[in-house]
């Protein structure tokens, strides 16, 4: 049986579309990575005065509809003439999608670019848990991420990955969103470096303060004190990571973390 169509949402979705040239262009872009703290980080942001989002923490909108102005306005407040509303989109999928950064340099020039990182290994457990949890992964993790593994390192089937890539939900996400180094390679191809910020989320929570100011600074805002970092999301259960998938994974990502290590001229906090 067809669902039937949120009314109030097409209403709402019709609106917002007819009023986007009167609505604020989005300055930064969250791209990434999924699982590491992202969606605390951006309530963080939004303790800023001059910080405004829109009815979506991931709209999402240059994966649906790319290309199009009017849509990537649609989901952001009106403009403001004077102290204006600084937004921004925290789509998680542009991070592994292969054609994002291209599409977000031809978009967004100019925006300033925020990535946030976690133990890898580790974050793909997170996320594998969240998909369980919500019902849209029973497969056992070892074996998946193994076979990921795989297909990922294959350079013959490097096309058919790019395809399944482009899905929101699909297998391979567990271990390419980790490939920090890779992934954030492609970013800077298209965007100067000096528009990106690079976190961590182990040191997000030894200082969120002095984070949140360094993202301030780099969103052109002057710091504002903050007594709470917000806690957005669970982990989606307790239950130990697999220790032959804790293998596998450690040691496929041991020389990628030092790429990125390398990349940043910097030690990593894992």
């Amino acid at each position: 049986m067809a669902k039937k169509p949120d009314i109030n949402a097409e209403i709402s979705k019709a609106c917002r579309l007819l009023t986007a040239p009167l609505r604020t262009r989005p300055s930064f872009l969250m791209p990434g990575a999924p699982k590491c703290g992202s969606s605390s980080l951006f309530d963080a942001l939004l303790l800023h005065p001059r910080v405004r989002r829109g009815p979506f923490k991931e709209p999402a909108s240059m994966i649906h509809y790319p290309g199009s102005e009017l849509r990537l306005r649609m989901n952001f407040p009106f403009v403001r003439p004077f102290a204006p509303w600084v937004c921004g989109d925290a789509s998680m999928e542009y991070w592994f999608h292969p054609d994002l950064p291209a599409r977000a340099a031809e978009m967004m020039p100019d925006a300033r670019l925020i990535f946030i990182f976690r133990e890898p290994v580790a974050r793909a457990w997170s996320e594998f848990r969240m998909f369980r949890k919500s019902g849209d992964d029973h497969a056992d993790f070892t074996g998946t991420v193994t076979n990921a593994i795989r297909w990922l390192s294959d350079p013959s089937g490097k096309e058919l990955c790019r395809s399944a890539l482009r899905q929101s939900k699909n297998p391979l996400r567990y271990v390419r969103c980790g490939m920090y180094a890779d992934l954030l390679q492609d970013w800077w191809r298209h965007f100067p470096r000096d528009q990106s910020l690079v976190l961590f989320l182990e040191e997000m929570t030894e200082s969120p303060q002095e984070h949140l100011a360094r993202i301030w600074r780099h969103l052109g805002l002057e710091p504002v004190p903050v007594k709470k970092m917000p806690h957005a999301r669970d982990g989606g259960g307790k239950e130990p990571l697999p220790a032959e998938a804790e293998r596998i994974l450690a040691e496929f990502y041991k020389p990628l973390n030092a790429d990125l290590a390398g990349l940043l001229g910097r030690n990593l906090p894992w």
